[in-house]
Order: structure tokens, then sequence, then C-alpha cells
């Protein structure tokens, strides 16, 4: 199981990002517009997606993720949103050279 969500990263380390600003627009469309809420959500803890708002994460917050905006599809379409994929909520940033 990868530890990465408890390493501390800067900005040019490379690595998977979250799109903070969608992840934020998806939940609030869903009712959640708190981190505990995210987290409540989610089934992670609220530390672990303050973490996942400033580095590197991993692939259980990355899969919790999706699932639980998936399980609220008919909620996002109603505010105009399609469930996301991995790759409109993640992106990798490739460590500069």
């Amino acid at each position: 199981m990868s530890t990465d969500i408890h390493d501390t990263v800067g900005p040019d380390t490379a690595g998977i990002r979250l799109d903070v600003a969608r992840h934020t627009e998806l939940f609030a469309a869903i009712g959640c517009d708190t981190a505990a809420k995210i987290a409540a959500a989610t089934g992670v803890t609220e530390r672990t997606v303050r973490r996942a708002r400033q580095g590197v994460i991993g692939e259980v917050f990355m899969a919790q993720t999706i699932t639980a905006l998936r399980r609220h599809a008919d909620t996002l379409r109603q505010h105009g949103h399609e469930p996301p994929a991995l790759g409109d909520l993640f992106c990798i940033v490739n460590k500069v050279a």
C-alpha cells in the first residue's frame, strides 16, 4: 500500500496532484462544503483531505474520491456536472529539471 499521502513535498516534486478547485466545486455541488463533510463522504480523515490538497496523494484517496462523487451522479448532473474520471480531478506534475 502506498504511503506517499504522508510525505511532505514541495510544489516542484513530481507526483500526482489533486485539482483542488475542481474537487471543491464538485463536492460543494453534492452538499460537502467543508473538509469534514468531504472526509465523511469519501471515508477518509479530514487530515487526509487537507494533505491531499497540499501535495502528492495516494491511490486509496484517489479511488475513494471518484467513487464518492460517482455515487452522487444524479445530483452532480442537476448542477451541470458529469461524474468525474481520474483525469478530471488528478494530474501528473513533472519535477522541474
